[in-house]
Formats: structure tokens, sequence, C-alpha cells
């Protein structure tokens, strides 16, 4: 046991880490999940690009993004899209 190699701090078994949930299934394995992450992530998304609607489509069938001619973002908009490349992508790798 970790015991005793390490002073352990608490005894408890952790539930919430890094904004991840924790917990042990019926076989004792460990199950990880980014619930509390992804609640924050929209959060911080809605506060950066205002309310977020909740659709089963990520994109309407008559919207072709590929041929959109628009112009470059400004700074403030590039901090913004890398942001919530970030959240999107941590999210997805928990």
């Amino acid at each position: 046991m970790i015991e005793a190699i390490y002073k352990i701090k608490g005894q408890n078994k952790p539930d919430y880490y890094l904004e991840n949930n924790y917990r042990q299934d019926a076989d004792g394995c460990w199950i990880v999940s980014s619930t509390t992450y992804m609640k924050h992530s929209i959060k911080k998304a809605e506060i950066m690009v205002g309310p977020i609607r909740e659709r089963k489509n990520p994109i309407s069938i008559k919207d072709h993004p590929e041929n959109k001619t628009s112009h470059y973002l400004l700074a403030q908009s590039i901090f913004i899209f890398q942001s919530l490349i970030g959240l999107a992508v941590y999210g997805s790798l928990i």
C-alpha cells in the first residue's frame, strides 16, 4: 500500500480533483467523470460569448462554413477562440 511508503494526509477516498469527479464501482474500479468540468466550462464559455443554446445538431444542413469569406479575427476574438478550443480539447481528453 502507498501508506507504507508515503505520509498520507487523509484516509478518505477522493471524490473530486482538478475539476474531475471520481468514484468506485461495485468491483472497486475507479470511474473518472468530467461532469463538473463540463458544467464549469459551459459557464466560462457563456461569459465569453453569451448564452449557449442546446441543440441536437451543431450546424444547420444548409450552412456551408467552407464557403465563408469572412475577415480574420481581431486579437480579442482570437483569444476567445483559443480559450474555447482549449476548454473543448481538455474536456474531450478526460
